[in-house]
């Protein structure tokens, strides 16, 4: 859909979305809205139904939206699928199809009644008045580009499995004897004293024999391969491609100004501060104050005991305050405290401390910004018409070069991108846009071929990819990684070294002579860990492994393990068990948990199940190649 359109739909679009998507996500993981086209290659089948690799990239994006959300953008698309997110989307993506299946089979259905009431309950298709609204709804899945079958017939399937999902876990409790044992085991802290062995300290180790290098090569094949390699052709069209086309009169830019008066309006903001007291005696006491002249920062001291910074509360809209402050805030008079108001939360003593004005600005001041909407607007809507016409020219058998030069396009040439949007030497291909974009797409497509014109996932650009060349993946020849091979010959040897003297001196640490005495003997410095869980956290520099060996140990022996550049050897000093009758509170809500992990066991057994009756194929080969 046009970047124009997607801006244009109003926040009424957006709630319906987000009313879909969390409907989707609550139960399955992943929504019907993605099962509407599908592209040409299969990534997994269900029974014989198809998932394709546009339902799974859709699926994807949006869980990986909601990743990026929870951790505030910080982690890019190689990182959440290190983190299993693609698998799972799989998995979601499967399991909806066998639930789907199964409900076909048992013949259960949603009647149109329950639908009905659902969708009279979407505030998303509520009006001002706060009750269902049949124009809002019909207007809503207009610009959704939704029948209200579609959509009925969507909701209804999200409904069915919501009801299978509760009638398959209705009831399941774990077991509560568990909770008490499980909080001990999981806030057990222990400490421990530890000293680090570096690889440096393992001495001459020698050199590498030819037949050392080759039996190492063999091992570690992996480690040397090549990604795969495409070469592609693509044409990008931006907005700033048909910008010189597009004019815009002055009579356009008022024309856009004069209907957008409503949302160009800005509300009267106001800044104010409060002093609230808990009781009306003591709103009088503050509003005498005040009236004596006392200042606000001293009379909230003296009567409320609010710290002055503590007064302030922003700068406001008349629509962000309760309504039984807005009125107040809004007609007082700038520097002039309120009368005592009460809420819910006590009695209340405003003062505005400034006003900006509400409004609509001066066309002269938005000209530029409107000029800039109208050009692009336009702009998408020529990209969409071009991106139609070169479908249609592709279709009737030009080739890339020849629409290019038909549509005055720059074809850029890529002789080789790894997956990542790479090139052998390790610099990032040049493309003008959409980068990732590009080259994922030009790894969907066979060699020799052409992808369809693609808008890409923000708007506003379109593009298509010729794939030119395939080279397949490969091991690197062993004369090429030569000097590789002698490090990771000389570090293995290194660290079979400094084991065997972490090892020794985890031996002799017994009776009166703890590890910090045999440490400072072997010219090592030995520290004490913060108290640690068994999730290793508080065990700060201390490598996962090392705490799962602690908390095997019994107190006061010693255990070993491998750090990123050498060897620990650590003893344990100190062990804390909490008492789970100190924090019931605690252990209850643990208990809750393991209510619902259990019934999300129960679902997966179910899913389980489904798959011996429904046959499932992943084809992982072409998910890892495609993302």
């Amino acid at each position: 859909m046009l970047q124009a359109i997607r801006e244009r739909a109003g926040s009424v679009i957006v709630k319906v979305l987000f009313g879909l998507l969390i409907l989707s996500f609550g139960i399955w993981g992943i929504g019907d809205i993605f099962r509407r086209g599908g592209g040409e290659i299969t990534v997994a089948e269900v029974g014989g139904r198809k998932i394709s690799v546009d339902q799974l990239r859709q699926a994807y994006n949006a869980e990986l939206d909601r990743l990026r959300q929870a951790f505030g953008g910080a982690i890019d698309a190689n990182q959440a699928k290190a983190l299993g997110l693609l698998d799972q989307t799989v998995e979601n993506l499967v399991a909806r199809e066998l639930v789907d299946l199964e409900t076909e089979r048992l013949g259960l259905a949603v009647g149109d009644d329950a639908v009905r009431a659902a969708i009279h309950a979407n505030p998303a298709f509520h009006g001002p008045d706060g009750r269902f609204d049949r124009r809002i709804y019909s207007l809503t899945l207009s610009n959704l580009r939704m029948s209200e079958a579609q959509y009925e017939t969507q909701l209804r399937g999200e409904m069915l499995r919501a009801q299978l999902t509760e009638a398959l876990t209705i009831g399941a409790q774990a077991p509560k004897a568990l909770a008490a044992p499980l909080y001990r085991m999981r806030n057990e802290k222990r400490v421990a004293e530890f000293a680090f062995i570096p690889l440096e300290r393992a001495g001459d180790v020698g050199e590498p024999s030819d037949q050392d290098l080759a039996e190492l090569y063999e091992r570690n094949l992996d480690r040397f391969r090549t990604p795969e390699y495409r070469g592609f052709t693509a044409l990008v069209m931006t907005p700033e491609t048909v910008a010189d086309e597009i004019e815009i009169s002055e009579e356009s830019v008022r024309a856009e100004y004069e209907a957008r008066q409503a949302e160009l309006e800005k509300p009267e903001r106001r800044t104010i501060r409060q002093i609230l007291v808990d009781s009306e005696e003591k709103a009088k006491a503050v509003e005498a104050a005040l009236a004596s002249g006392k200042s606000f920062e001293e009379t909230a001291k003296e009567i409320a005991g609010q710290d002055p910074g503590a007064l302030a509360l922003g700068t406001v809209t008349r629509k962000e305050l309760p309504p039984e402050l807005a009125e107040t805030v809004f007609s007082l008079e700038p520097m002039k405290p309120s009368a005592p108001v009460k809420t819910g939360f006590g009695w209340h003593i405003l003062e505005v401390t400034a006003v900006e004005p509400g409004g609509v600005p001066p066309m002269e001041t938005v000209r530029d910004d409107i000029r800039k909407q109208i050009l692009h607007d336009k702009a998408a809507d020529r990209l969409y018409e071009i991106a139609n016409q070169i479908e249609d020219a592709l279709a009737g058998g030009a080739t890339v070069d020849e629409v290019a030069a038909k549509f005055k396009l720059k074809p850029v040439k890529i002789a080789a991108s790894d997956p990542e949007g790479r090139t052998p030497d390790g610099a990032a291909v040049e493309l003008p846009a959409a980068a990732q974009e590009i080259v994922r797409t030009a790894f969907e497509t066979p060699e020799g071929q052409t992808s369809r014109v693609t808008e890409t996932k923000e708007g506003g650009t379109f593009f298509l990819v010729h794939v030119t060349e395939v080279k397949p993946s490969g091991t690197r020849p062993r004369e090429d990684v030569a000097g590789p091979l002698r490090e990771m010959w000389l570090t293995e040897k290194r660290s079979q070294a400094v084991e065997q003297q972490a090892k020794e001196l985890a031996g002799r640490v017994a009776g009166s002579k703890g590890l910090a005495e045999l440490a400072k003997e072997s010219g090592l410095e030995t520290k004490t860990s913060a108290p640690f869980l068994r999730n290793g956290e508080g065990a700060g520099e201390l490598p996962a492994s090392l705490v799962s060996a602690v908390f095997d140990a019994a107190e006061g022996a010693a255990v070993t393990s491998a750090g990123p550049a050498g060897w620990y050897v650590a003893q344990l000093k100190s062990v804390d068990r909490p008492d789970p009758g100190a924090n019931a509170a605690a252990v209850e809500q643990l208990a809750r948990q393991l209510d619902g992990q259990l019934r999300g066991d129960l679902v997966a057994g179910y899913q389980a199940g489904l798959r011996s009756r429904f046959p499932v194929e992943i084809r992982r080969e072409d998910i890892d190649r495609l993302f």
